[in-house]
C-alpha cells in the first residue's frame, strides 16, 4: 500500500511542475474548443456575428476525440519520461530502489527530449494547419464549374482539287509537222466546225475550207463506196455528240485498213482531212451532217 503510495505521489510531482501544468492546460482548452464547446454556441448568438459564426465553424473538428485522448497520453508519456531522466532518484526512492547521485549523464538525454517534444508538437500543429487550410478553402472558395464540352467540329471534307484545263485538240507539234508539209492545221474539231455550220452556215467556215482538220473520234461505220472523176470513195461515218460527221477516203489507198475497223472492239479513226465547204455536202447527198472531210489520210 506504502509503494502505490509513493508512486502516486511521484506521479503527482510530476503533474504539478509548472510546464506540465502549462501543456495539460494549453491541451485542454484546444481539446475542449475542437470538440465541444464551438458545437453548441446558441444560434440567435451566432446570428448577431455572421462573420464570427463562420470564423468558429471552421475553427472546430480539425481531430476526432479519440486523437485528443491520444495526444494527452502522448504528453503524459513524454512527461514522465523527461521526469524520469532528471529525477532518476526520486523515482528509485518512490519504487523502493536504491537512489544513485544525479551526474551530468543525464544531460544529453534530456536535451534529446526536449526536441523530441518540440518536433512533436511541430508537427501536430503542421497537420491541423494543413487541415485547417483545407476546410477554409472549401468554405470560401467555391468550386469551379466544369468546363463544358467542347461541340464537336463539324467535319469538313477535304475540298477536291480544281479538274485540270481539257488539252487542246491539237498540239503544237502536231501543228508544226503539219506546217512542214505545206499544210494548214485548225486547232479546231470536227464537233466544233459542225457547230459552226448549225448555227451560221456556210459563212461560219468559209474561211476554214481546204483547210486541214484533226479527226481522232469513235469509227461508226462505212456508209458507202461511191465513184467519182474515175476513182472510188469509201464514206465513213464517225461519232460525235450531237451530229455524226462524213470523212471521204481514197477506197484504192485506205480500204483495207478501213474495212478492218470493227466498232463494237472500239476501234478509232485517227486521220487528217480536208474541210469541204458546207454547201458542198448536197452533192454527197449527206444532209443529216454539218461536217465533210475530204481527201482524209489515216494517221
Amino acid at each position: 500500500m506504502v509503494a502505490i503510495q509513493d508512486r502516486a505521489n511521484a506521479f503527482l510531482d510530476i503533474l504539478g511542475r509548472p510546464v506540465p501544468k502549462a501543456i495539460f492546460a494549453i491541451w485542454g482548452a484546444i481539446a475542449t474548443w475542437d470538440t465541444f464547446v464551438s458545437q453548441f454556441i446558441p444560434e440567435n448568438i451566432a446570428k448577431n456575428f455572421p462573420k464570427a459564426h463562420q470564423v468558429i465553424a471552421m475553427t472546430y473538428g480539425w481531430l476526432s476525440i479519440q486523437t485528443w485522448l491520444l495526444i494527452g497520453a502522448g504528453i503524459v508519456v513524454l512527461t514522465s519520461l523527461e521526469y524520469a531522466a532528471r529525477h532518476k532518484w526520486k523515482l528509485e526512492l518512490a519504487t523502493g530502489g536504491r537512489p544513485t547521485p544525479s551526474s551530468d549523464s543525464a544531460r544529453p538525454l534530456l536535451a534529446f527530449f526536449w526536441l523530441f517534444v518540440v518536433t512533436t508538437i511541430v508537427t501536430i500543429w503542421s497537420l491541423d494547419a494543413a487541415h485547417w487550410g483545407a476546410q477554409v478553402s472549401k468554405v470560401s472558395a467555391p468550386a469551379l464549374p466544369r468546363p463544358a464540352k467542347p461541340l464537336p467540329s463539324s467535319i469538313t471534307t477535304p475540298t477536291p482539287p480544281p479538274p485540270l484545263p481539257p488539252e487542246p485538240w491539237v498540239t503544237e507539234d502536231e501543228v508544226q509537222k503539219a506546217k512542214k508539209s505545206g499544210r494548214l492545221l485548225l486547232p479546231f474539231g470536227p464537233n466544233e466546225l459542225a457547230r459552226m455550220n448549225y448555227s451560221m452556215g456556210s459563212i461560219g467556215t468559209d474561211a476554214y475550207v481546204g483547210s486541214w482538220v484533226k479527226i481522232d473520234n469513235p469509227f461508226l461505220r462505212v456508209s458507202r463506196l461511191v465513184e467519182k472523176d474515175k476513182k472510188e470513195y469509201l464514206i465513213v461515218v464517225i461519232l460525235q455528240p450531237v451530229w455524226p460527221a462524213v470523212l471521204i477516203f481514197d477506197a484504192k489507198k485506205w480500204g483495207d485498213q478501213i474495212l478492218t475497223m470493227n466498232p463494237s472492239a472500239g476501234a478509232k479513226v485517227h486521220a487528217l482531212c480536208q474541210l469541204v465547204k458546207y454547201d458542198d455536202k448536197d452533192r454527197y447527198d449527206m444532209d443529216t451532217t454539218k461536217f465533210v472531210g475530204a481527201n482524209c489520210e489515216l494517221q
